[in-house]
C-alpha cells in the first residue's frame, strides 16, 4: 500500500473514529462542590446513523457521564445503552442534546478542570446528529492472514486521531475478560502500536474496513512493547447486534464454576479443569456434574475434572472456551470427565439463564478478586 493510499484511507476513516471521555462526580476540595471530572479516556467508532458508538467497556465502566468527541473539536453527551462484560464491549448512544465546540480534545488527567468549564455549548434544543455521523465500514475477520497489513486509529495518551501501522502478528490468541475472567477466543495479535487511549478504537485493513477492536496490550511497563490485541469484528458484530436488539447477549452456559488453571495446578491437577461449584438449576446440575466440597473432617474432596469436550482435549481453560464459545443455547456438549479415578462421558445441553449467568459472574469475580475459595457450595 503506497503512501498516498494510506493518506487517503486515513482521511476517509477519521470521521468515523471518536475520542471518548468518561466523567465521575467528585467533590472539589476547595469549593466543596460536586464537580464532573474526567476519570478515563479511550477511543471508539461510529456504528450506525442512529448515533450508536462502540468502545471497550473498561473505557466507560463506572462513569457518571460520558462525552464523545468528533474530529477533536465537537463533543456530544452520550449514555451507555448496552454492555457485555464477557467481551469487554460497550455500546453508547448519543443524546439529542446540542454539541459542545472545543478548541482541543478533553483529557483524562486527574488535574483537569471540571467538564462545565472546558467548552462552550450551543443553544439547548433537540439535536439530530445523523447529518454528520459517518458509520465505519465493516470488513470481516474470518479470512485474515498472519503478515497482513493493518492500521490502528485512536487517541493514545489523549493525542486524538493517531494513525499507526503494522501487521497481523498472530491469530487465534486467547485472553481473559478483565470483567468476568471468561476467556475470549480468536483474538487478533498485531504489532501496530496500541497504547493507553487506543482501547475501543478500530483495527483496519488496507481498504479502511474494520477487522477488529483494539482492546489490550502486553507490556511489562504499560506502554506499547510490540504486542497488541484486538477483538475480531465478526464476534463484535454479533455481540453489538444482540445488545441493540435484546439489550443483552445470550450466551450458552454450562452452569459450573471452574477453578483457575493456577489453582488446579496447586491442587495437583496437571491437566484439565476442576469444577469448583455447580449452580443449582443449571445444565451442569441437571447432568449430575459434581462440585468440589469439604468432607466432615474439613478435607477438600475434588469435584469432576473436565479433560475433554466434543472430542477435543481440554488441558486448560482456554481449550474449554474455544469449544463452548462456538456453541449456542440448546446445543449439546459432550464432556469427558475424571470422577475420582474413573473416566466418564456426560452430555450436557447448554442453556442461557440470566440468573445463572449472574451467579457465575459473581463467583468468577470472587476468584478474580483473590478471595478465599470455599469448597462447600451446598444451598
Amino acid at each position: 500500500m503506497d503512501e498516498q493510499s494510506v493518506v487517503k484511507m486515513f482521511d476517509t476513516c477519521t470521521p468515523s473514529v471518536v475520542f471518548i471521555t468518561s466523567y465521575r462526580n467528585a467533590q472539589d476540595q476547595l469549593t466543596l462542590r460536586q464537580e464532573n471530572y474526567p476519570s478515563s479516556a479511550g477511543s471508539g467508532f461510529v456504528w450506525d446513523k442512529e448515533g450508536h458508538v462502540v468502545t471497550n467497556l473498561h473505557v466507560v465502566d463506572g462513569a457518571d457521564s460520558v462525552q464523545v468527541t468528533f474530529m477533536g473539536t465537537v463533543s456530544i453527551d452520550a449514555k451507555v445503552v448496552g454492555i457485555d462484560p464477557d467481551t469487554d464491549l460497550a455500546v453508547l448512544k448519543l443524546l439529542p442534546s446540542a454539541p459542545e465546540f472545543r478548541s482541543s480534545p478533553p483529557t483524562a488527567s486527574h488535574n483537569a478542570a471540571p467538564a462545565s468549564s472546558t467548552s462552550k455549548k450551543a443553544p439547548s434544543k433537540p439535536y439530530d446528529h445523523s447529518s454528520f455521523l459517518k458509520p465505519i465500514q465493516f470488513g470481516d475477520s474470518k479470512n485474515l492472514h498472519v503478515g497482513q497489513s493493518v492500521y490502528a486509529i485512536g487517541n493514545p495518551f489523549g493525542l486524538d486521531h493517531t494513525l499507526t501501522r503494522g501487521i497481523i502478528s498472530g491469530l487465534t490468541r486467547d485472553m481473559q475478560s478483565p470483567g468476568t475472567g471468561r476467556f475470549i477466543t480468536d483474538i487478533i495479535q498485531t504489532d501496530a502500536a496500541i497504547n493507553p487511549g487506543n482501547s475501543g478504537g478500530p483495527l483496519l485493513d488496507s481498504e479502511g474496513k474494520i477487522i477488529g477492536v483494539n482492546t489490550a496490550l502486553l507490556s511489562p511497563s504499560g506502554a506499547f512493547a510490540g504486542v497488541g490485541f484486538a477483538l475480531p469484528i465478526d464476534m463484535v458484530r454479533s455481540v453489538v447486534n444482540q445488545l441493540l436488539v435484546e439489550g443483552r447477549v445470550q450466551r450458552a452456559v454450562l452452569g459450573a464454576i471452574l477453578a483457575p488453571d493456577r489453582t488446579a495446578r496447586m491442587l495437583g491437577i496437571d491437566k484439565g479443569l476442576l469444577i469448583l461449584q455447580v449452580v443449582p438449576g443449571s445444565p451442569a446440575a441437571g447432568a449430575g456434574l459434581r462440585p468440589t466440597f469439604r468432607d466432615n473432617f474439613g478435607r477438600p474432596v475434588l469435584g469432576d475434572i473436565i479433560v475433554g469436550a466434543n472430542g477435543k482435549k481440554i488441558l486448560q481453560s482456554s481449550d474449554y472456551y474455544r469449544v463452548v464459545n462456538k456453541l449456542g443455547v440448546g446445543e449439546t456438549v459432550e464432556l469427558e470427565i475424571i470422577r475420582q479415578t474413573e473416566r466418564e462421558k456426560v452430555a450436557v445441553m447448554l442453556a442461557s439463564n440470566k440468573q445463572i449467568e449472574r451467579k457465575i459472574q459473581e463467583a468468577r469475580q470472587t476468584i478474580l478478586d483473590g478471595d478465599k475459595i470455599e469448597f462447600n457450595f451446598d444451598e
